[in-house]
This record gives C-alpha cells, structure tokens and sequence, in this order.
C-alpha cells in the first residue's frame, strides 16, 4: 500500500514535479525562447543589410568628405527616429539626392538599395 509517508510515495511526488516541470520546459520555454532568437535575428539581419545598403548608397554617391558623410549619416539618423524631413540645402547634391531617397525609402530596404542606382 501507498501511504502518505512511504518512500515510494516521496519518489512518485519527484518523479511527478520532474515530468511537470520538463513539461513546462519544452512545450512552453523552449518555443518562446526560440521565438525570441528567430525575431532578434531577423531584426539584426535587416539592420545590417539596411547599414550595408546605405554605405553602399555612400560609395555609389561619391561622398567621399568626412564631415559630409558625418553629416549625411547624422541627418539619416534624425529622419529614421523622427520620420520626418530633414533640411538638406547645406550638403552637396549628392548627399541632398541620397537623403532625399532615404526619406522616401524609410524602412523599406528594396526601396534603399534603389537609391543606389
């Protein structure tokens, strides 16, 4: 018989929190947890490929001064936190039709790597 203080009663009740707890473990941690390392990679994926694009949009545009391109990339950084429009009559036509292009791309990296060309 199984009675509340036998040793076969303690060993059934931590068998039994195991299995509940891999239970837990693996139909529920382990897929949010895969969830969330599938989302941080595609956002660091997209990221990277939208930074890569506009270096590449840079070097397409001939913008070879450093406080141009310091200038560029600050303005590209304002439009991208605020979404809005940035005063361009200071910067050289290049930059002025490469910022432009960023602004009307937004996040949208097929529209980017268009700018290129």
């Amino acid at each position: 018989m199984l009675g509340g203080g036998t040793f076969v009663s303690a060993i059934l009740r931590l068998v039994t929190t195991v299995g509940i707890l891999a239970a837990v473990y693996f139909l529920i941690i382990k897929p949010v947890l895969h969830t969330t390392e599938s989302i941080s990679n595609d956002i660091n994926h997209s990221v990277n490929t939208g930074l890569a694009t506009a270096n590449k949009a840079f070097k397409h545009a001939n913008i070879s001064s450093p406080k141009v391109r310091h200038k560029v990339r600050s303005d590209v950084r304002t439009v991208i936190r605020t979404s809005g429009n940035v005063k361009t009559s200071n910067l050289p036509a290049d930059a002025q039709k490469l910022l432009k292009c960023v602004q009307k791309a937004g996040t949208n990296i097929t529209k980017l790597q268009a700018c290129q060309s």
